[in-house]
């Protein structure tokens, strides 16, 4: 198991858990998604710009930008820190 320190952690748990939506692919409108960890018909899947965060609020499960990924790829704490790890570098050389 690879050691990530707290301060990136923290850094990536903040980027926008809207941003992350995007790029992931879910469509969110109105701070509303369809929930892809159960069959949605209507969204239930809420994003709070105040702090950062996501729930839905039918199977209840929420979180901020890592567990997202998290959750949406099935992958490991560590797999998910890496995502966002070269999420963050394709946006630094797009500019």
């Amino acid at each position: 198991m690879v050691y990530i320190p707290s301060y990136i952690v923290e850094k990536l748990d903040a980027l926008s858990v809207y941003d992350v939506a995007e790029k992931l692919g879910l469509t969110v409108s109105r701070n509303m998604a369809l929930c892809f960890m159960h069959q949605d018909h209507h969204p239930s899947l809420h994003f709070k710009k105040s702090n950062n965060s996501w729930k839905c609020y039918v199977c209840g499960v929420g979180g901020h930008s890592i567990e997202l990924v998290k959750r949406y790829n099935n992958y490991s704490f560590q797999e998910a820190c890496v995502w966002l790890s070269f999420l963050i570098l394709s946006l630094c050389f797009l500019v």
